[in-house]
């Protein structure tokens, strides 16, 4: 028992090092309910194109993120795996009111820039 219990420390002691990133926790809170494309993501976050992405391969190694490839387009989403849905525990306790990082994908294509994003 006493081996488990280091085990489930050190997992969540993981989990929380990943959610102690404040761009990773935003990121987190804009995929708490939907699936979207990394540069969705990155205007979401307010945060440049290639500092969304290594986030999110960080947070996908962990176990966290989970995506899909159409076409040119890789889109994230909160895993169905135990990181994730121990992710998605903790987002609906500490998460800011709901809508608050719901995009406006019109709004995103209408012309708003991103960091990092090619006009």
């Amino acid at each position: 028992m006493k081996a488990e219990l280091r085990d489930l420390a050190r997992h969540q002691a993981n989990l929380y090092r990943v959610l102690s990133n404040a761009t990773r926790l935003r990121i987190l809170w804009t995929l708490a309910d939907q699936e979207l494309s990394v540069t969705e993501i990155a205007g979401a976050a307010e945060t440049s194109l290639q500092n969304t992405s290594q986030h999110l391969h960080l947070m996908q190694d962990k176990g966290i993120l989970t995506s899909r490839r159409e076409a040119q387009t890789i889109y994230y989403r909160i895993a169905d795996s135990e990181p994730g849905m121990r992710c998605r525990e903790l987002l609906t306790q500490t998460r800011p009111s709901p809508g608050i990082f719901s995009i406006d994908i019109e709004e995103l294509n209408s012309g708003i820039h991103i960091k990092g994003a090619k006009p």
